[in-house]
């Protein structure tokens, strides 16, 4: 039985009922990539840690590998996206930027710059800096290999974001080919 501990900053991707009071997590992290991890007793209400996993957070995590699992075992809030208030766009933006992390990263895949440009994109939305978020998103997609479509870059230079944003939605879906589920809260 191998079993080693680490420090990391963290972005908490999607969260996920594991029994009782166990959550299911997805990080993405610096060096580890996009990882799941267990997080024993983290929804007991006398749980310190409850707070600091809410989706969008950037985090500072203790993990413990233990038979090829990751455990959690504390967790330190660096940004809490949802402890304060925004508007509904900006949670909208929330949820469809942690989908676009959730299918465009892969497990185990190590990508310091993937995480930053990741971490800077939630600030900015935080912020509500739209134009920054955006340009976050563009930075993303020349990272993954895709490239941003020239008429996307054309409608953010000339500062047309509503459009940029929109555009940059369809091409997500356009290489996943199929809607993105947060997609219906940014149109309704």
């Amino acid at each position: 039985m191998s079993q080693s501990s680490l420090n990391t900053e963290a972005i908490i991707i999607n969260t996920k009922d594991n029994h009782e009071k166990n959550l299911q997590i997805t990080l993405l992290t610096p060096n580890l990539g996009k990882i799941i991890c267990l997080a024993s007793g983290a929804k007991s209400i006398k749980s310190v840690r409850a707070q600091s996993l809410q989706l969008g957070n950037i985090v500072r995590v203790s993990l413990y590998q233990k038979n090829n699992y990751y455990w959690l075992t504390e967790s330190q809030s660096i940004l809490s996206f949802l402890q304060k208030d925004h508007q509904l766009i900006q949670l909208s933006l929330l949820f469809y930027f942690l989908e676009i992390l959730k299918n465009f990263t892969s497990e185990n895949e190590s990508s310091p710059k993937l995480f930053d440009l990741s971490t800077q994109a939630i600030t900015s939305l935080y912020h509500n800096q739209w134009p920054k978020f955006i340009n976050q998103q563009i930075k993303i997609l020349n990272t993954l290999g895709f490239g941003a479509p020239l008429d996307l870059q054309q409608n953010y230079d000339n500062k047309n974001y509503q459009l940029a944003q929109q555009q940059l939605i369809l091409y997500f879906e356009s290489i996943l080919q199929k809607p993105l589920a947060s997609h219906k809260l940014l149109t309704k």
